[in-house]
């Protein structure tokens, strides 16, 4: 009886606190009104990380909490478990959001060789030479004609390749 009470007081408190945290930093970002792409990366990096920082601390208060307030053997130990689950949960959290879809693909673009590892880096110089144009938080090729022979390359690469 004390454990259903402890534990659905705890587990509703953290739910709501995670609730609001969450509705109040993962608002959609608006690419037009963005400084730079580097600026709006940056941020989605941040909030990212801080959604798997709040869903690992926050999960395991609330899992931890009502096995501690009856210091009982039994619940201890399934206290200390579910404890111990949630930073994975966390970290699953960072991996499935945008900046961790796009930090798994840069890596692996980088590593088979098919992007500069200084992404940024290059994108900011290619914008400066004229390649690309800045529209908000994002780049696009300044010329349709680019873009299409990039692509046309890119498909005879790989026609060649099978």
């Amino acid at each position: 009886m004390t454990f259903g009470l402890v534990g659905g007081l705890a587990i509703g408190l953290v739910g709501g606190i995670v609730a609001a945290l969450h509705r109040w930093l993962f608002s959609p970002v608006d690419i037009v009104c963005a400084l730079s792409p580097r600026a709006s990366l940056r941020t989605d990096r941040t909030t990212a990380i801080a959604q798997g920082l709040i869903v690992s601390l926050f999960g395991s208060l609330a899992t931890f909490l009502p096995f501690l307030a009856l210091q009982e053997q039994e619940s201890s130990l399934g206290g200390q478990v579910s404890a111990l689950v949630w930073p994975l949960v966390g970290s699953l959290a960072i991996a499935l959001s945008a900046w961790g879809w796009f930090l798994t693909a840069r890596l692996w673009l980088c590593g088979t060789g098919k992007l500069p590892w200084h992404l940024m880096t290059f994108l900011k110089e290619s914008h400066r030479r004229g390649v690309l144009r800045q529209e908000g938080a994002v780049y696009q090729f300044r010329h349709a004609r680019v873009q299409t022979q990039l692509a046309a390359a890119y498909e005879q690469q790989a026609s060649d390749t099978t």
